[in-house]
């Protein structure tokens, strides 16, 4: 059942992304037992996240009209939130906590005969591995809806434009259609057994893609905004010190430096590395044992702006402000008002949305906190999730 503003999606909106997804994208179906042909709704659709277009790559690729789950904080903006909700019949989900009233429309949607897109690792991957952040959550909401789930796996859409990076490769992308569990299959499915097929499909990592097969993405600043990946130098452990310049990484502290190449891997392994997927494994574990032993000191990031979450909007509260880690706290010192110190392990869901943006719940209250465009953002997300691990 399409309503008349996704049928504006449809009939207007996607002819013409659809010409400009093939001709800058090219992207290639892979689906050999021609599932989408024949799909149709009730049923879900779940995706490996690893590109902003991902839902566009989809859609662009079958007549299918999916109803994607989405981040809230695209809800907020008036303009936005007409394109997301109205023409592109999104549904709403904030993200890092439980949400009732988006199970609610995903139920309803279903109930429509609708077609519903999820991702479940919530966020875009940052490193090109499938983080398996939300598979037992997952796994649970499609034993209580019972219906039809078809995996489709992206491959090369990592590549084309990792999550940090300043510019566009060009290299292929590919679409492949996957497993189909019906509706009858859950009878017998355990919750273990729909977590294992979440994950064996959706596992997807790009480095070992790309040792497996070698496909290259061309680009002559394959290394700008690698500073928003990578905040610990594995040389000599000095923080905030990693920069990005054309295709070289270097840190300022030891002035050790290596090189990425076109299949996105370090040429001389001087970071004791192969690729980054192994840089961040390293980080994130050395960022653990710092929280386990509360030594955690960054130094500030340069913030834009800090608000306070008000219904559908947000209100500014400041715009003169630092923001640092240190001491198992996430501290905001601001120009014009009192500092705000969070405990990490007080604040309630954690999450990095566009443009270094981090939103958090603390005593209730959502708090949205923008850093400058080159800042490290991950390094709190991971302090935060290594607190709740710890």
């Amino acid at each position: 059942m399409a309503t008349k503003d996704s049928k504006l999606g449809k009939y207007i909106f996607r002819p013409f992304y659809k010409k400009y997804v093939e001709r800058k994208y090219n992207p290639e179906l892979l689906d050999e037992k021609k599932i989408l042909d024949n799909f149709k709704g009730p049923a879900i659709v779940l995706v490996n996240h690893c590109h902003i277009l991902d839902p566009v790559f989809i859609t662009t690729k079958s007549k299918l009209h999916i109803r994607w789950v989405t981040g809230s904080h695209l809800f907020k903006s008036r303009i936005r939130r007409f394109f997301i909700g109205k023409v592109a019949d999104c549904i709403s989900k904030q993200q890092g906590r439980s949400d009732l009233q988006t199970i609610k429309d995903i139920s309803k949607a279903l109930k429509n005969n609708e077609i519903v897109g999820m991702f479940p690792e919530g966020t875009r991957t940052w490193d090109g591995t499938y983080a398996n952040l939300n598979t037992k959550t997952t796994a649970k909401l499609l034993k209580i809806f019972k219906a039809p789930v078809l995996f489709i796996r992206l491959e090369g859409a990592y590549d084309l434009c990792p999550r940090w990076a300043d510019e566009n490769r060009t290299g292929p992308l590919k679409i492949r259609v996957l497993k189909l569990i019906e509706k009858d299959d859950f009878k017998s499915l355990k919750l273990e057994n729909i977590e294992k097929i979440i994950t064996d499909n959706l596992g997807f990592s790009s480095s070992k893609w790309q040792e497996d097969n070698k496909v290259k993405y061309i680009c002559d600043n394959k290394a700008n905004g690698v500073e928003r990946l990578l905040y610990t130098c594995p040389i000599c452990e000095s923080k905030s010190t990693i920069i990005g310049n054309k295709n070289e990484v270097k840190c300022n502290s030891c002035n050790t430096s290596d090189f990425l190449n076109e299949y996105m891997q370090f040429q001389n392994k001087s970071f004791k590395f192969e690729n980054l997927s192994q840089w961040n494994d390293w980080q994130r574990n050395h960022i653990l044992k710092e929280v386990l032993n509360n030594k955690l000191d960054f130094p500030s990031d340069k913030g834009v702006f800090f608000r306070i979450g008000k219904k559908n909007k947000f209100k500014v509260i400041s715009r003169n402000f630092t923001i640092k880690l240190k001491n198992n706290s996430l501290i905001v010192n601001f120009e014009d008002r009192e500092d705000i110190v969070f405990y990490l392990d007080k604040i309630q869901s954690f999450i990095i949305n566009v443009k270094q943006t981090i939103e958090l719940y603390y005593d209730d209250i959502l708090y949205s906190i923008r850093m400058e465009s080159y800042s490290n953002a991950l390094k709190y997300y991971e302090a935060w999730s290594s607190i709740n691990k710890g």
